[in-house]
């Protein structure tokens, strides 16, 4: 029984050998690699569609944009157009004028050597000659070839000159404190009451300039101190 055991134990063990020998052995399952994919250079169709579009809807704003800003230069040549138009030059002043006078009374001074001349002073003897201009000095009711604003203008600033810049001792002094408060008292009645002190010299410098000292009595120069703040009066007026 034993020997009959052995054997059947060594032919289950022979046959299990042949078994195994018989299978091959089972490779182990590799891991599959990921392979990366190389970017292409390319881009794909689609991309480049999407660019195309996004070029196009940005490109409508920017013709808009223009558009309004064409519209915004019309609307400014349009306001500005008026005011580019020429301004019409002035009319000169009228004849006897203060506007007339005054240049003329200016260049006067300078030829004096006074430059700039006192624009007090200038206006001040400007209005006198232009009341003057209207009473003894108005033109005449036919032409002459003579320029009356000029003459005018020469003369009252001859006679300021007189009166202020050379007097001589016989116009300072009592006399021309005199002739000032002779054509101030005249202002203060009559009016203007709001001239100046500078003014007020002027007038008296042109008063003192037509009295004569050897020639006229004192009573004089209150006429002439009169007749002289009447022609600034007109001359305002």
């Amino acid at each position: 029984m034993k020997r009959i055991a052995k054997k059947k134990g060594r032919r289950k063990a022979a046959v299990a050998k042949r078994r195994t020998a018989a299978r091959p052995k089972r490779k182990a399952a590799r891991t599959p690699r990921r392979v990366k994919r190389k970017a292409s250079p390319k881009r794909p169709g689609g991309a480049r569609r999407m660019k195309k579009r996004a070029g196009a809807r940005r490109t409508k704003p920017k013709a808009a944009k223009r558009t309004a800003t064409a519209k915004h230069a019309t609307t400014r040549l349009t306001l500005a157009t008026p005011l580019a138009a020429p301004v019409a030059p002035l009319p000169p002043p009228q004849p006897g004028s203060v506007d007339a006078l005054v240049p003329l009374v200016e260049d006067d001074l300078r030829g004096r050597g006074e430059d700039p001349p006192d624009p007090e002073v200038v206006n001040a003897l400007a209005t006198a000659g232009s009341g003057y201009r209207k009473g003894p000095g108005a033109d005449p009711p036919f032409r002459i070839p003579v320029d009356i604003d000029e003459r005018v203008a020469a003369g009252f600033v001859e006679y300021y000159w007189i009166g202020d810049r050379s007097p001589g001792p016989d116009r300072k002094g009592e006399r021309e404190t005199d002739a000032r408060q002779w054509i101030r008292f005249n202002f203060e009645q009559i009016g203007p009451a709001d001239a100046t002190p500078t003014a007020i010299a002027t007038l008296a410098a042109v008063a003192l300039g037509v009295w004569k000292p050897n020639g006229d009595l004192l009573a004089q120069l209150k006429v002439y101190a009169d007749a002289v703040a009447g022609w600034y009066r007109a001359g305002l007026s």
